[in-house]
């Protein structure tokens, strides 16, 4: 959640990542290959908030994301994903250009967050 100061509790944009992964463990002929680890992304839930006037799912977002193998760029992708999707307004607080690139930083953030907890969990 980004706000301009502590006083303030309305958020300029705010950014919620759910992320489950598989991974399958792939035996191969070749040694230094055995036991590769595949994993992808099984299911991903991404939520924005202060970029609409409710809050939205970022379902192109999501497609993006599910069923790959987590990289940089695929992150990159999808937070150019979620930059286009928001449909934030200009206000007191930011404007509406400000809040696009922090929703852009905050997906990419908050999904690579989300990724690495689940591998820490293991």
């Amino acid at each position: 959640k980004q706000k301009r100061r502590m006083g303030a509790d309305l958020a300029v944009v705010g950014v919620a990542a759910l992320v489950t992964m598989t991974s399958d463990i792939c035996s191969s002929d070749v040694p230094y290959l055995t036991n590769t680890v595949n994993v992808r992304i099984n299911d991903v839930k991404i939520a924005l908030g202060a970029v609409a006037p409710t809050p939205i799912r970022a379902k192109a977002t999501e497609a993006i994301l599910k069923g790959n193998n987590p990289g940089e760029k695929l992150l990159e992708e999808a937070c150019r994903a979620a930059y286009d999707e928001c449909k934030p307004i200009d206000d007191c607080r930011s404007t509406a250009g400000y809040r696009r690139e922090l929703v852009a930083v905050l997906t990419k953030r908050a999904v690579a967050q989300a990724i690495e907890r689940v591998k820490l969990e293991v």
